[in-house]
Order: structure tokens, then sequence, then C-alpha cells
């Protein structure tokens, strides 16, 4: 369906606009986390493209209440009203080889509810979850625009899983992480607890990073670990940072799910939320799983 509506959309803006256009399907993660299909289309030679959201006409091609001409002609409408206020269009840059591998990065996404979308990229499991790729297209600061990397893509540009892998196994090492007391983050605790318990602390990326990715770390787990010294439980109140507290002597298993799942209702969106489980890192065998499997 994909190639589809970029080849009917392709077609339509080469004979309204003339030849020369080019036409992609991108899969873009918001700074929630939400993932917006668009179609971008990028004038002869422009490095820039106007990036027409179609997630809301999907379904509807799908069930068939919409045809394909129908999407082909709202998206090549829109781009053209967006050509004429350009400063209200979604403006991406049009990706190549070398700009992908300097930005892609690792988002963590749930692998059970995400299994459609995965099957067409390139990804890893672990545990229960998937780490994909993305690569940051848009930053004004506030929110970031993200192209999710799929086989496609790898396909177009001639990028290798290993390349892929390498890259942004870097770009995230290079970004790094960060440590925070939980206290310095909520000082007045949680509705329901008395006060901030000092055994807990928040990992979060740096430079704007997902502080969940540092689960694919197996240096840095360790590093926690020898700092709380010995074995640590995991929580993951969003794709944003970690919970960490000591196995022993810290907070009790379900405790510290339901602190976690207090954190997601006040602070993120049902997109930010990863998995209700909770990790246990094993000092001794140096190994993740999950707790109480």
């Amino acid at each position: 369906m994909k190639e589809n509506i970029v080849n009917g959309v392709a077609a339509a803006v080469r004979k309204r606009f003339g030849k020369g256009y080019s036409v992609q399907f991108h899969e873009i993660v918001k700074g929630t986390g939400m993932v917006v299909p668009v179609v971008l289309i990028c004038e002869p030679g422009a490095t820039t493209g106007t990036a027409v959201h179609i997630g809301h006409l999907l379904p509807v091609l799908e069930s068939g209440e919409a045809c394909l001409q129908d999407v082909v002609h709202h998206t090549v409408r829109v781009y053209e009203e967006l050509r004429e206020i350009s400063s209200c269009a979604d403006i991406i840059t049009k990706p190549d080889k070398k700009g992908i591998l300097e930005r892609v990065a690792y988002q963590l996404v749930d692998t059970e509810r995400n299994a459609g979308w995965l099957s067409g990229l390139p990804h890893r499991k672990m545990l229960d979850l998937s780490a994909v790729y993305r690569v940051v297209v848009k930053d004004d600061g506030i929110e970031a625009c993200n192209i999710v990397v799929d086989r496609a893509m790898c396909d177009r540009f001639g990028i290798s899983g290993d390349e892929l892998e390498d890259a942004a196994g870097s770009n995230m090492e290079l970004e790094g992480f960060s440590c925070w007391p939980f206290s310095s983050v909520f000082p007045e605790g949680l509705d329901g607890m008395d006060g901030s318990p000092g055994c807990m602390w928040m990992v979060t990326g740096c430079s704007g990073g997902d502080g969940v990715v540092a689960l694919l770390y197996p240096y840095y787990l360790k590093r926690l670990a020898r700092r709380l010294g010995g074995d640590v439980y995991i929580a993951l109140p969003s794709r944003h940072e970690l919970i960490v507290t000591p196995a022993k002597d810290g907070i009790a298993l379900e405790e510290l799910r339901s602190i976690t799942d207090r954190i997601n209702s006040i602070r993120y969106t049902p997109e930010e939320m990863l998995t209700q489980n909770v990790y246990r890192y094993d000092r001794e065998k140096k190994r993740l799983e999950v707790a109480g499997a």
C-alpha cells in the first residue's frame, strides 16, 4: 500500500508541477513517541522537503471507505497549499546515507504492542522490548521530529545492518547518560509516598536522548550495580528515563511498580510508556532479566 501511495503521488506531482520531484514514504516519530506516517515531497535538486501527514487516511483506505485516488488527491492538494505558506510547512531534511549514519539513534519499543510495525523495520529484541533506529531530522528545541529507519530506506541508501548498529551504538554512547537522585526529580515525593526514598535513582539520556537506551549498554548497567553495591531493580516509567534501586534493602518490587504507575499517570502519554515489567540486573551473572519471571 505504501508503494502504491508513493507511486500515485509521484505521478500526480509530475503531472501538476513537472518532472524531477522526489516522493518518499516515511514514519516520523514525534517527541511524544507517536508514530506519524507522512509522504515527503522534495522539489528537483532540493535537500529539504515538505512532509504531508496521511495517518488519518490510511485506516479509511484500508477499510475501503476511500480509494487510492482520494489519498493521492488529498496529499497533492495539501502539498500545493503548504508550498504557498512554507513557514507553516513541516519541513524535514531529505536523508542520505552519510546523514543517516551521523544522526541515527536507538529507540526502544514494546515488542508485543508493535509486532506489525516491527516486521518492516531492522531491529533487535531485548527481553520484551525491541530496539529500532530513528534519525532526528528536525529539532526546534522543544520537540524533536524523527524518521524511523525501515528496511526500504536501508536498501535505498545501501546501509547494512552492521553499519546501522555500529552508528547508533556510537552516537548514543557519545551522548551519554546521567544518574540523578530520585529526590532531585520529585523533591516532594508522589501522592501516597512519604517523601522521596534516598535509595532510588533516575537515569536520563544526555542531549535529549532516551534514558531507557542505557539498557543496551552492559558496561553502564555494571557501573550502576557497582555503585549501588549489588543487584539492581530497573523500572521504566517511560522511554525517557529509568528508575534504579538496589534489589536488596531497596524498594520492594510491588512498590516499585506502583511508583512507576503513579509517575505514568501524572507525567506521560500512553505513547511514551513502554512496559509495566520491572527488570533485575544480576551483577554476578552480568545479565539483565525480567524480575519475577
